[in-house]
């Protein structure tokens, strides 16, 4: 089964790059500054809605509850590990932006990937954002979703 998942995994990033090669080449990299600023922001949310929820008394009822899927961890946990996700993605889109930039235009090797296709160093690094800035904005949205379920159990004890 985890093979499985290797090879699905392994075949999609390679479409998503194989579909991404004409897209990014006519993407205007003042956008990654506006994502990075987004994904900020996105970043200020989280720690902002981790404090709340670390002083909430909600929280330590939560943690007393065991996971449907998971009997290691409890619901806290599952919350929490949510809010790692996200951030890990965003941290890495970050990352990635912040390699874009330092890149010289003179350095950014272009190299041969199939036979008339060829990627160069930035427009690798720009699908690489594009796809964790999707990946950041699907977990934000669960997050807020699963923030606003917290606060109303919250508001309801």
């Amino acid at each position: 089964m985890k093979n499985y998942k290797i090879v699905t995994s392994i075949l999609l990033v390679g479409l998503y790059f194989f579909i991404m090669h004409k897209f990014v080449r006519n993407i205007n990299p003042k956008s990654f500054e506006i994502i990075a600023t987004f994904l900020s922001i996105a970043i200020g949310f989280c720690f902002t809605a981790l404090s709340i929820i670390a002083t909430s008394k909600f929280s330590k009822k939560l943690f007393g509850i065991e996971s449907d899927f998971n009997n290691s961890k409890t619901l806290l946990h599952e919350l929490l590990d949510k809010f790692k996700l996200a951030l890990k993605f965003s941290s890495i889109c970050i990352l990635f932006i912040i390699a874009f930039f330092t890149i010289p235009e003179k350095t950014d090797y272009s190299y041969k990937l199939f036979k008339e296709i060829y990627f160069s160093v930035k427009e690798t690094f720009s699908s690489f954002i594009l796809l964790f800035t999707v990946l950041s904005i699907y977990y934000y949205f669960d997050l807020i979703k699963k923030f606003i379920q917290f606060v109303l159990k919250e508001s309801s004890n």
